[in-house]
């Protein structure tokens, strides 16, 4: 990650730094594109998501601090996030993903929860202002993306362009 030879990227109090041989720090950072297209994020002790070692070396030293590596795969915990009734039948529940799959779950994490839920293709439109094929895609998303959305109407969301919506 250094620019110049003889210099190491060292921690100096848990910091990436380059470092000279004699201990100066007058070395300058290269931040070359480790991170490949096809690379799995990871999460970092910033609660970013990275896509390589040196994005996250880069991170760590504009931040002035030492990053670490969480865990595999994006940082979301869904558990942390505020609870959202809006798609559940009994009031209580949330709508959560467990295992790539929404469901409704109670405060303890119990699946006894009802879904508004329809598997067929129903074109909805949804408070985000966008179309989605069915229900379950709306509430997959809503939870995916731990956004509260709300079925608005079924059928396509009008084209108006003085609507507002938020983008993808």
């Amino acid at each position: 990650l250094c620019k110049y030879a003889g210099c190491r990227c060292r921690l100096r109090n848990g910091v990436p730094k380059c470092i000279q041989p004699d201990g100066q720090e007058d070395c300058q950072m290269s931040f070359p594109r480790i991170a490949r297209m096809n690379e799995k994020p990871f999460c970092a002790s910033d609660g970013k998501n990275y896509y390589g070692l040196g994005s996250l070396a880069q991170a760590s030293c504009e931040q002035n601090r030492a990053l670490k590596v969480k865990h595999q795969g994006k940082c979301h915990d869904p558990d942390d996030s505020p609870s959202r009734e809006g798609l559940c039948k009994q009031a209580g529940c949330r709508c959560r993903l467990r295992n790539g799959v929404p469901k409704c779950l109670d405060k303890n994490g119990s699946e006894h929860c009802q879904m508004i839920s329809f598997y067929n293709i129903d074109p909805v439109c949804a408070s985000d202002g966008f179309t989605y094929i069915s229900p379950t895609v709306l509430a997959a998303h809503s939870c995916d993306k731990d956004l509260p959305l709300t079925l608005v109407h079924r059928g396509k969301c009008r084209d108006s362009a003085s609507s507002s919506s938020v983008g993808l």
